[in-house]
């Protein structure tokens, strides 16, 4: 039995020898069409590209759903911030009018005053 290694393959010869397809052991078949014939499974290739495709299509419309659900929820964050901010001010301005003097109309000789000045006044008429 000779060992694999110390044959010579014809891939490690010279330019200048000519080429002997016949040393590769290459069918008939094949050394008609100059090169060795492939021989694909199409029944593997079309599941692969199949799955392929499929998979592809699933993260696509993952992606998709993904976006439009990130984006209601961000509005929604967006909608109850600004609501927030509203309830605040709206807070804020009238705490300002509990608290302060000012003129509601001067015509009629309406003014409004912070609440604690109005119930120590409403206390001192009634005594």
């Amino acid at each position: 039995m000779t060992n694999p290694s110390d044959m010579e393959n014809p891939r490690d010869r010279h330019n200048d020898e000519e080429f002997d397809p016949k040393e590769f052991n290459l069918p008939e078949e094949d050394l008609s069409y100059g090169v060795m014939h492939d021989k694909h499974n199409l029944k593997n290739l079309t599941f692969w590209s199949v799955l392929g495709i499929v998979i592809f299509g699933v993260l696509l419309v993952g992606i998709f759903y993904m976006y439009h659900t990130n984006k209601l929820v961000f509005t929604e964050e967006a909608s109850v911030r600004s609501e927030h901010q509203q309830v605040a001010r709206m807070k804020e301005q009238a705490q300002e009018r509990l608290t302060s003097f000012g003129v509601i109309d001067e015509e009629e000789g309406i003014y409004h005053i912070p609440i604690d000045s109005a119930i120590t006044l409403y206390l001192d008429e009634q005594n």
